[in-house]
């Protein structure tokens, strides 16, 4: 059962097709979220995540030595870890701190807040961060490779700023 099915993942590897490669999947994915997770809506928002990082993996080029099977499992069962993380950063938490709409725009939070400003009062490199993040929306992973951090770095700068900033919008 495997060897037809990695042999299917490897055809729509080679051939770009990462979307039809992570749709073959998602029931996967979501199932696992679902028995980890037990909440639907955050069972979803998990596979979701998963999903993003894979096809942000995947446009990117990257290339796994193991089959495919296995690295969805593997990074599925990673952000079923890092959503029981406490403390974890979250878009919606930044959303809900400064009362802007989920699809992550600024339109109207800028109305209430000078967010450049804002941010200049932060150190510089979690002002950086920040602005990375939440201005240019990149990934948590793509901070840190291009600043030469560890994750972990970044998702503790993450994490002061939003803190800091509940101080100061509150």
């Amino acid at each position: 059962m495997h060897d037809a099915r990695d042999a299917e993942d490897k055809r729509l590897f080679e051939a770009g097709e990462f979307p039809l490669l992570l749709e073959s999947y998602y029931g996967v994915i979501l199932d696992r979220c679902r028995a980890r997770v037990r909440n639907e809506g955050d069972a979803v928002g998990v596979a979701a995540e998963v999903v993003i990082r894979l096809l942000t993996e995947l446009k990117r080029g990257k290339t796994y030595a193991v089959p495919f099977r296995v690295v969805v499992h593997q990074v599925t069962s990673w952000k079923i870890k890092e959503f029981f993380t406490p403390g974890r950063v979250t878009e919606v938490e930044l959303d809900e701190l400064l009362g802007g709409s989920h699809d992550g725009g600024f339109a109207s939070v800028e109305s209430d807040f000078d967010l450049e400003r804002l941010f200049a009062e932060l150190p510089p490199r979690d002002q950086e961060i920040a602005t990375l993040r939440w201005r240019k929306s990149m990934e948590i992973g793509e901070i840190a490779a291009n600043l030469s951090l560890k994750r972990n770095a970044v998702d503790q700068s993450l994490h002061r700023t939003v803190v800091w900033l509940r101080g100061r919008v509150a």
